[in-house]
């Protein structure tokens, strides 16, 4: 029965009849060429996977034609929507941290901690009052002349909301007196008063709420409210300088005995903090995964050498993953390629590991110790199976193209790429490299070394004669 090219079973035969063929000289041109085809290819995809950066715009999770990209869009040429396309930024006094003594980071949804106040705060000082209002007009006008900033400074102008400003205002308008004259009792009281009767001139239908932190009739904390010049879903490139600018403003103002440090504060320095642990944990997941997949290797093949030829070839597979998005796609290093970095380095190890397995296995199975019967040995037993995981893993992945988020459609082409260099480089570099330079009889196996050394006791088994 005649078996099809494009069948797993003919693929196989094609492959081997190409990679064992020899020249008059006894050389195999074409398996030598792959392994350094290949070698090249990787060696380029390292240096376009080194080139990958985080991203210098937001992230973009839905197609152009979207209608929330459509609506992201129209909030720059709506005013109604213009302030909210920005960060809002908050600078706090009062509030000394967070107790999460009690927090488990295994049930986050409980015990998130207990907010621990400043024992000093006390606004009512003249200083206190006056360090205050200093605060609220260098914020006004902290200068940034970063990517991400606008109009040279770190605030929007006309953004920024200082209660105590107001709150003298109406007290004067009200006592016909300044908030300096009158006693403790006297300021607290009036500014619950203010606090409750009141509301922003920015936001007449809001409150004092966020702004005046009045806990059981007392004073706990005061904010200064405002919306930067950076708009909300920047990238890590862009939001690193502009929160490094925000920690130098707070380091920058007026403290008092009762005014002690605040702290400055914005949602996007939360999402900051995920991005720059992804890409962390990208380069850490990397670290920790190569030596364990080589030790796996070892464990599985039982040779150093074999596992060391595997091992370069995995690192081929991720590199070329990495470098082709970069390349050929020009993405940058973001969530998803964060994400599947790690995972590529999983699904790379897949076919190498069970394609070396059986080229050492084979001396055990058919007692095979040249190199080129443990070739043709692993690539008949495992190289149908290969052919055909690689056909399914790859067509599953396809079926995310059909989604609506950008991300997974990403994933699809990461999954693809992945199965498609996974192949490439078992086949046309790991195999062709053990038909050249395979180690033969017990040359590289762990047993081999330890019995060499004296660590283990020599054991001779007999090899299978059919």
């Amino acid at each position: 029965m005649k078996v099809s090219p494009c069948s797993p079973e003919g693929f196989i035969n094609g492959y081997l009849n190409t990679m064992e063929l020899q020249t008059q000289g006894g050389v195999r041109w074409f398996a030598i060429g792959t392994v350094l085809a290949l070698s090249a290819y990787g060696i380029f995809s390292c240096a376009a996977s080194s080139q990958l950066t985080p991203p210098t715009e937001a992230e973009q999770w839905f197609p152009d034609n979207h209608i929330y990209s459509k609506a992201l869009k129209s909030m720059d040429k709506f005013l109604s929507g213009d302030d909210d396309s920005y960060a809002l930024f908050k600078v706090v006094y009062g509030m000394k941290g967070l107790d999460r003594s009690k927090y488990n980071i295994y049930i986050p949804a409980e015990n998130r901690g207990e907010t621990k106040y400043d024992s000093d705060f006390d606004l009512q000082p003249a200083a206190a009052q006056n360090a205050f209002l200093d605060a609220c007009d260098t914020i006004r006008n902290y200068q940034c002349k970063e990517k991400g900033c606008q109009f040279g400074l770190l605030i929007r102008p006309n953004t920024t909301t200082c209660f105590l400003e107001e709150f003298q205002t109406w007290h004067y308008n009200t006592y016909a007196e300044t908030t300096y004259d009158c006693t403790a009792t006297e300021f607290y009281s009036r500014l619950t008063t203010f606090r409750e009767t009141t509301a922003p001139k920015a936001d007449p239908y809001g409150d004092w709420s966020t702004e005046i932190g009045m806990i059981d009739g007392e004073l706990k904390f005061a904010t200064i409210d405002s919306r930067m010049t950076m708009k909300v879903l920047q990238s890590v490139i862009v939001k690193r300088p502009i929160s490094k600018i925000a920690d130098n403003l707070v380091d920058d103002l007026v403290t008092t005995s009762t005014l002690n440090k605040p702290f400055q504060w914005t949602w996007d320095w939360v999402w900051y903090e995920t991005e720059e642990g992804l890409i962390i944990g990208l380069m850490l997941g990397m670290a920790i995964a190569l030596p364990v997949a080589f030790a796996t290797l070892i464990f599985a093949t039982g040779n150093v050498v074999v596992s060391l030829y595997a091992i370069v070839s995995i690192g081929f597979v991720v590199a070329s993953v990495l470098g082709a998005c970069k390349a050929y796609l020009d993405w940058d290093l973001g969530i998803a390629e964060s994400v599947a970095g790690v995972i590529v380095i999983g699904l790379a190890v897949d076919y190498t590991i069970h394609m070396g397995h059986m080229y050492d296995h084979a001396s055990h199975e058919i007692g095979a110790q040249d190199r080129e019967a443990r070739f043709r040995f692993a690539v008949e037993k495992m190289g149908t199976t290969v052919f055909a995981g690689a056909i399914t893993t790859a067509g599953s992945g396809m079926f995310l193209y059909f989604t609506v988020l950008l991300f997974f459609s990403k994933m699809a082409t990461l999954i693809v790429f992945t199965i498609f260099f996974s192949f490439l480089y078992s086949f046309g570099f790991f195999m062709a490299l053990l038909l050249l330079a395979g180690p033969e009889g017990e040359f590289g196996r762990i047993g081999y070394i330890l019995e060499s050394l004296g660590l283990r006791k020599k054991v001779i088994l007999p090899y299978p004669t059919h």
